[in-house]
């Protein structure tokens, strides 16, 4: 593990990285509150991608092919792993961090070491998300989503055959299902444990792209222009979040509000998870890109100025 100069502050169609290609949208004429505060930088970084952050750090990958850590006390950021082969979602546990590249799922232990290589050899979309236990990502060449024990071993297909592999742009899991964006058909999939059919959600949704489970309620994004932010109810009712949104973008939750960026303006929203309320919390003139939050705290990447940023929720 290698130390990075870095300064540290306190605190639609996709390339290979899963960015958007062509350029930002206008911004959306809608009224809402002003930004509650300006933000931050927490790092700067070349070429963030994506992120995740556990309670003492943030972790985030390159389009260098590094994948990053910094605490959130401040200090030198830290290189874990380098030269790796495009690497794009990320998501930690207590011991390990994960990450997909191009063509595998590999792990480092918190702390720096050897890099590990759980699932090789297989074209992978830049999609990972992770339960307890478990970690799922999609291969785009086999139209298919793996579920594989964090600490390696035997692989199991939660769902194959699907034609348009390459359109699986955004994965969720919680204790029933792991759910699914497919941005060629237009649909938002649920595939329950346990050998049940796989279940739509919501049908004839332009460009869906990322997803985000909470309390048996699901959001995601529609990145078309102008794009919207939905939610599916646990009872299946499906509603608009926010609509008019330039380039809706990642979404997270916690327990209270589900978050998301709008690349096309370079914002940064929140909603209740009932839905309401939507508020444009923070504005920048950069590129954001992945978002993760804390208890208190909203990170986000900004590829155009090479920064992790942070706003106080």
């Amino acid at each position: 593990m290698r130390a990075c100069a870095l300064t540290l502050c306190l605190l639609g169609a996709c390339s290979s990285s899963g960015l958007p290609l062509g350029g930002m949208a206008d911004a959306p004429a809608s009224n809402v509150t002003p930004p509650a505060a300006s933000p931050r930088t927490f790092a700067q970084t070349h070429h963030p991608l994506w992120l995740a952050v556990d309670d003492a750090s943030v972790y985030w990958t390159t389009a260098d092919g590094e994948v990053m850590r910094a605490s959130k006390k401040g200090g030198t950021a830290e290189v874990l792993a380098q030269g790796e082969d495009n690497p794009t979602q990320i998501v930690v546990d207590n011991e390990r961090v994960f990450w997909v590249d191009a063509h595998a799922l590999r792990s480092i232990p918190k702390d720096g070491g050897t890099v590990s290589t759980l699932l090789g050899d297989v074209a992978l979309s830049p999609v990972l998300t992770a339960d307890d236990e478990h970690l799922y990502c999609a291969a785009t060449d086999l139209g298919a989503i793996f579920q594989l024990p964090k600490s390696g071993g035997a692989t199991t297909q939660i769902i194959g055959g699907m034609k348009f592999g390459l359109g699986i742009l955004g994965l969720a899991v919680d204790a029933d299902a792991v759910f699914f964006t497919n941005h060629w058909d237009a649909s938002v999939v649920a595939v329950p444990f346990g050998g049940a059919s796989p279940r739509v959600i919501a049908s004839a949704q332009p460009a869906p792209y990322a997803i985000a489970v909470r309390d048996h309620a699901v959001y995601w994004s529609r990145n078309n222009r102008p794009g919207v932010v939905m939610r599916a109810s646990s009872e299946g009712s499906v509603s608009s979040v926010a609509d008019g949104q330039s380039l809706p973008w990642a979404i997270t939750t916690d327990a209270q509000n589900v978050y998301w960026l709008d690349v096309g303006d370079g914002s940064v929203w929140r909603a209740r998870l009932d839905g309401q309320g939507a508020v444009r919390i923070a504005q920048m003139t950069g590129y954001p890109v992945a978002i993760a939050v804390d208890d208190d705290t909203i990170f986000w990447t900004d590829r155009t100025n090479d920064a992790i940023l942070a706003v106080t929720k």
